[in-house]
């Protein structure tokens, strides 16, 4: 629809999803290998706060390439995030005994803005066009990612190291 409006072709706005999944496929299996040696929570703090600067960058990809560049690099992020949740839920436990618990709970919170967020961007979408769901998009996954980067100094605190 984006490409649509932007005029960028029809051949481009059958395939930008596309291309966005499969930067997601590579996104989803890379972070993990660098989470062993920086820590899911720290990788998955930088991971998001990435995604929140790539849903600006939609306002310069008035182009093909810059289209298809915003679509890896933001596919690429949005899988990372999706495959260090778990992780990263799991490495605030204290024990064994809380990894379920941790995990139930932080899944319990995110369903709310997993829920609501694609319902509040299409009305934003209906009601003033592209820009608002953009900068709605960008602001709550920044937002989201300072509550991640509090966290992590949280737990890095508590657990006396860097690599949380």
């Amino acid at each position: 629809m984006f490409a649509k409006e932007k005029h960028l072709g029809p051949t481009l706005e059958n395939y930008t999803l596309a291309i966005l999944n499969a930067a997601s496929v590579v996104g989803r299996v890379s972070p993990n290998f660098l989470a062993d040696y920086f820590g899911p929570l720290n990788l998955l703090t930088i991971m998001c706060t990435g995604s929140g600067i790539l849903c600006f960058a939609v306002f310069g990809a008035d182009t093909q390439a810059g289209l298809v560049c915003v679509a890896i690099f933001f596919g690429f992020f949005q899988g990372a995030y999706v495959s260090l949740v778990s992780p990263a839920l799991i490495a605030t436990a204290k024990g064994f005994h809380e990894i379920g618990i941790r995990i139930g709970l932080g899944f319990l919170l995110t369903s709310f803005s997993t829920l609501t967020g694609t319902p509040i961007t299409g009305a934003l979408l209906d009601k003033y066009g592209f820009y608002a769901p953009i900068v709605w998009s960008g602001v709550t996954v920044l937002s989201g990612s300072a509550l991640l980067a509090a966290s992590r100094w949280f737990q890095a605190k508590d657990k006396g190291t860097w690599k949380v």
